[in-house]
């Protein structure tokens, strides 16, 4: 694992590494306002949309909440599915889709899948209304808790409370003191979340000061010990545990980079590869990164007329290979191997969307065809 590494860019010239001049950089930012790929950023990055071995879930599966139970497995709750549709008043299914048989299997389990996680904890709601109004009402679901497999528990979700993926269980979002200064209102939140196991904890402190906020996160070892991990706060939403590595990743969008930390507070921060933070720059654009065992895959949404420089990226190396060229549509999830990725996305230019070209994939990034 690499140390800390701190990268400030004072200006378009210090994106790259090794440092270029600012004569290099000029077609790139010139080619990033072609609605085209042009060859100075096609020389940028390899197109290998066909060289990893990739499922298609059937279109015949309606589902949501996609996650995966094993290497081979993906779970989800389903309204449809070959044999079967809800009625209005039922509950959505939750059920087991292998990827290599496309087979399916009612697991038994009931309503909106929110999590499972590697060791087989899971987490599901269940309207109590009428599942397919979709209420915003949290008081209106049931939360239920336990292992796969078994009869499962209810539970209560506290309000301010979140629920990380790799523990799925509501953890709270911490105390906030609001003061009123001279300069304002001041305010302070720290948030402790646990880690897995014997790992310890990070805290999150943000506050005011004099008007200007300051937030940092560190890591609490089990020993009480704490290390500084980033001067900010982390992203809650997706942050998650690589079992595959024993690290934690921020899968977020960026800027700011990402980061992955090892229980013993070993840090590495993630650069955005040149290319796309030339396009983040030049053109409405979002990048998001997200953690697999080759390497960090990139996945980037671009603006109306720029979705030929759409597509699913993984930096393997020194090589920034684009895998999957549809726009992703959400969150990618990675297998407990890191080996398969599951992806929901749009090929061909997403603001004349057809239906057809919206498809669920799994690409396995562990296994090429030539292989």
């Amino acid at each position: 694992m690499s140390a800390f590494r701190i990268r400030v860019s004072i200006c378009l010239i210090l994106i790259f590494s090794p440092p270029t001049t600012a004569e290099d950089i000029t077609p790139l930012v010139n080619s990033a306002r072609s609605f085209h790929l042009t060859p100075e950023e096609r020389a940028m990055f390899v197109e290998a949309s066909d060289r990893f071995k990739k499922y298609e879930i059937p279109k015949s599966i309606v589902s949501t909440s996609v996650f995966w139970l094993d290497n081979d497995h993906l779970v989800m709750s389903s309204r449809k599915y070959p044999g079967w549709e809800a009625k209005p008043e039922e509950m959505s299914r939750v059920i087991v889709y292998n990827i290599h048989t496309a087979d399916i299997v009612d697991s038994g389990y009931r309503g909106i899948l929110r999590c499972i996680n590697h060791l087989g904890d899971v987490l599901i709601t269940q309207e109590e209304e009428n599942e397919s109004r979709i209420s915003r009402r949290l008081e209106s679901y049931k939360w239920l808790t336990g292992k796969w497999g078994v009869e499962l528990e209810r539970t209560q979700v506290p309000d301010d409370s979140f629920i990380p993926f790799y523990l799925c269980r509501p953890v709270s979002y911490g105390t906030l003191r609001r003061t009123s200064e001279q300069a304002g209102n001041e305010f302070e939140r720290v948030t402790i979340t646990p880690l897995l196991g014997a790992d310890g904890a990070i805290e999150e402190l943000s506050r005011t000061e004099n008007g200007r906020g300051k937030a940092f996160t560190q890591l609490i070892k089990p020993s009480g010990q704490k290390t500084l991990l980033i001067q900010r706060r982390l992203s809650h939403l997706y942050f998650t545990y690589l079992p595959w590595s024993n690290l934690y990743f921020e899968a977020r969008a960026a800027p700011p980079e990402p980061i992955s930390f090892s229980p013993e507070g070993e840090i590495q921060v993630h650069p955005i590869p040149p290319l796309l933070e030339i396009w983040n720059k030049f053109i409405y654009a979002s990048v998001a990164a997200y953690p697999s065992k080759k390497g960090i895959i990139w996945s980037k949404q671009q603006g109306k007329g720029y979705w030929r420089k759409q597509g699913i990226f993984l930096k393997l190396n020194s090589e920034l290979l684009r895998i999957e060229e549809g726009q992703a549509l959400g969150d990618l999830r990675s297998s407990p191997d890191g080996c398969r990725i599951q992806a929901r996305v749009y090929r061909g230019d997403p603001f004349k969307r057809i239906d057809s070209k919206d498809i669920r994939l799994v690409i396995d990034v562990c296994k090429e065809y030539n292989q």
